[in-house]
């Protein structure tokens, strides 16, 4: 038997019809298929970027260029360091990698953070990682691979991919030949770019 929306309405009807007329009352009532959203408001946090991941969960930008890290457990946004940071601060962050959140700071150049440290932490910045407008990752990122996950948008609008070739470093290298001003990835060879206000996969 397929399974079909249609289908499972149908149940529900069924079932509304065998049972008691208080029950049938509310069966009928909900409609399991319509999405309902709830507002909730965290704290007082105001934000510019906001992202999330399976590795590092929900993460932004405060107005003020101050990354910031929502924690679950206490229900409330908690700010992170922003020693290593020029003046102006983050301009967008992620966390792709667990451990690791990545950033394109006020002058476009892409920092690092070790979220593992016990110790006051410090961006930190590599050369290999370079310049960005954007930069996102896949559900299924993973730095051990060799499809890393990890895209940018480069400052020429470029797109590429933090790629690790066999006995070399990870670098960037073109992912796709199109340029872009933003970017979503769905798995790690899969993403889906925006253009002057288009989106494309």
């Amino acid at each position: 038997m397929t399974f079909t929306v249609d289908l499972l309405k149908r149940f529900g009807t069924i079932l509304a019809d065998a049972a008691p007329p208080s029950w049938a009352k509310r069966i009928r009532a909900v409609d399991p298929f319509t999405p309902v959203w709830r507002s909730v408001r965290h704290d007082s946090v105001k934000l510019t970027y906001l992202s999330a991941s399976k590795a590092g969960g929900v993460c932004g930008v405060q107005t003020d260029g101050v990354p910031a890290r929502f924690d679950a457990a206490a229900g409330k946004w908690n700010s992170l360091p922003t020693t290593g940071l020029p003046k102006g601060g983050l301009k967008m962050a992620v966390v792709p990698f667990a451990g690791t959140m990545y950033g394109i700071d006020a002058e476009n150049k892409i920092a690092t953070l070790s979220l593992d440290s016990k110790t006051a932490a410090s961006w930190v910045y590599d050369k290999s990682h370079g310049e960005a407008l954007s930069i996102a990752a896949s559900p299924d990122a993973d730095l051990t691979s060799q499809w890393s996950g990890l895209y940018r948008v480069g400052t020429d609008n470029s797109v590429s991919m933090w790629v690790k070739n066999t006995n070399q470093p990870y670098m960037w290298i073109p992912a796709k030949r199109s340029a872009a001003d933003h970017l979503a990835v769905l798995a790690k060879r899969r993403l889906w770019c925006c253009s002057d206000g288009k989106g494309s996969d």
